[in-house]
């Protein structure tokens, strides 16, 4: 009675003084777990002694001693993500920081010249010490989730820092590097490296970069897509087993948990392979960007001469967003006949020779897709000459503006723009 009396106090007090985090001190997850091991111990009783009571107090008791125990577990979950500041907390630490006087709001700023140093509500790098729950589920995002709902996301600066093989600064040596291994050769005696410039094959280097990362994450997309055909096979199982009266019990709770895992994990592995793809595309993307403007920079005047400016924009940006974008496609395109096989191997089990009528229709689609992927290819190209040349129209008329003001051609250069879309 003590322990339940305690933490009820300790629940209601968190609506008030210690923000959302359910943890709190070490005397107050004590006090839980006596009442914790006290729940375990009446559903032991309830389900495994006799008391002599009727059948329905009896059953009435069990159920209870049940609800019990998987609230008590319910709230062991709680227990794992780490507190943040509290809400009151936040309000009173910047209805302090509103109060300084300016001599001491000079002189915190002086010796506090980061923006961290100032927001209680800093968020630090994003999935810094990290519990392994935290990042299955994501909970990490809720302290981001909730400065955004509080109206405290105003700028870059509020969110989350990159981590180190994240940033920028970091892809762009990684790649510079493995670009100077890949242009390097070796002489006889192996012990001079001579470094000559000339062409080098930039898949390679994203391959060298981001290979491994990018091949081991198919293995999530391989069992994502396992257990979504074990899905469906479990379900026929069960069935089965409902219809059938003479079965072990035991096979149904089976196929009924195996159905439940296969939908849970299944679920896991799919967001965590769109999320870590999308991580992977970030990166490429920072590395082919920083190559292009590096090469920008370093290349001659007549070999750049070559390209208009709007060629080089898009290739930093339309060009980029196409190759991050068959890193998607490359596991689709192992993926997908895979799915296919099963599937018809599945249609074949269940339907019999029939399943061909699909197959037959699929293949007579495959000509017209073929003439629509070339149509779409063949505007795209027209699409992309009219954006460079658009592109190319703008730096002129930046580049010019005080003569285009004193001209009066507004108008002129402005429908000259237009007719570029």
């Amino acid at each position: 009675t003590i322990s339940w009396l305690v933490h009820l106090g300790y629940l209601m007090s968190l609506r008030n003084r210690l923000g959302i985090s359910t943890r709190g001190p070490n005397p107050v997850i004590f006090a839980w777990l006596l009442m914790f091991l006290v729940t375990i111990n009446l559903s032991r009783t309830a389900w495994y002694r006799e008391a002599g009571l009727p059948a329905v107090v009896t059953e009435i008791m069990r159920y209870t001693a049940l609800v019990q125990l998987i609230l008590q577990v319910m709230y062991l979950f709680t227990l794992f993500p780490k507190g943040s500041v509290g809400t009151s907390q936040y309000q009173e630490l910047r209805r302090e920081a509103t109060e300084r006087t300016p001599l001491m709001e000079s002189s915190f700023n002086a010796y506090s010249g980061f923006h961290e140093a100032t927001d209680p509500y800093y968020l630090g790098i994003a999935e810094e010490r990290v519990n392994i729950f935290s990042y299955l589920t994501f909970h990490w995002v809720n302290a981001l989730m909730l400065k955004g709902s509080l109206g405290y996301l105003q700028s870059q600066d509020d969110l989350h820092d990159l981590p180190n093989d994240m940033r920028t600064d970091v892809i762009a040596q990684k790649v510079q590097k493995t670009i100077l291994m890949s242009q390097s050769i070796q002489e006889e005696d192996d012990e001079v490296t001579v470094v000559t410039p000339g062409k080098y094959s930039i898949l390679r280097v994203l391959l060298k970069c981001f290979g491994v990362q990018f091949i081991s994450i198919g293995l999530l997309k391989l069992i994502g897509d396992g257990l979504a055909f074990a899905g469906p096979l479990l379900l026929n199982q069960l069935v089965t087993f409902i219809d059938s009266k003479n079965e072990d019990p035991v096979k149904g709770y089976t196929y009924a948990g195996g159905l439940i895992g296969a939908a849970l994990i299944g679920s896991f592995c799919s967001i965590h392979f769109n999320y870590l793809m999308a991580k992977i595309n970030i990166r490429v993307r920072a590395g082919l960007i920083s190559t292009v403007y590096r090469k920008v920079l370093l290349v001659s005047c007549a070999n750049l001469g070559k390209f208009t400016t709007g060629e080089v924009v898009n290739m930093m940006s339309t060009d980029t967003d196409r190759i991050t974008n068959f890193c998607q496609s490359f596991h689709a395109f192992w993926s997908l006949p895979l799915q296919m096989g099963v599937t018809l191997f599945l249609l074949y089990q269940q339907i019999g020779i029939a399943f061909l009528a699909g197959v037959a229709v699929a293949l007579l689609l495959i000509p017209v897709n073929k003439w629509l992927a070339t149509k779409i290819g063949k505007l795209s190209v027209e699409m992309m000459h009219f954006k460079d040349r658009r592109v190319g129209l703008l730096k002129e008329v930046l580049s010019m503006i005080k003569t285009v003001k004193l001209n009066a051609w507004e108008g002129t250069f402005k429908d000259r723009i237009r007719g570029k879309d």
